[in-house]
């Protein structure tokens, strides 16, 4: 099932990471404690039954309003991607179009391993979200 998902986590600093999904992947969708939510089983099959390209993917986005520069950015992008390695599976299979996008929005002062972590918590919220939506 595809879906629009959403979910905000505020760091232990007070900074806030909101996450975006729109989930349309190929497989299966699991919360980030493991429940799979499209009844797929824990581990992806082996071998992958022929499907037609351009069909899938998954279009996340990561505000904060903390101030990051480019490449705090890029470490919310990497956890996000996590949280979708996690989440969908598979993932990250080549038909899948899958991208994530994030900007920060604010001039908050927090932890950067603390707001990659919010990242992937609201990112891997939001797939369930979005799934449980549809």
């Amino acid at each position: 099932p595809a879906g629009v998902g959403s979910v905000s986590v505020t760091t232990a600093g007070g900074v806030t990471v909101g996450a975006l999904a729109i989930v349309n992947a190929l497989g299966d969708v699991f919360t980030l404690e493991g429940e799979s939510l499209t009844g797929g089983t824990a581990e992806p099959p082996l071998e992958m039954v022929p499907i037609d390209p351009l069909q899938n993917t998954t279009l996340m986005v990561v505000a904060t309003d903390a101030k990051l520069d480019r490449l705090g950015l890029q470490r919310l992008c990497v956890r996000a991607h996590d949280a979708l390695g996690a989440c969908l599976r598979p993932g990250h299979t080549r038909y899948d179009g899958d991208i994530v996008f994030a900007l920060s929005c604010g001039d908050r002062e927090g932890d950067l391993d603390a707001l990659g972590e919010a990242s992937f918590v609201a990112m891997g919220r939001s797939f369930a979200t979005a799934v449980r939506a549809s």
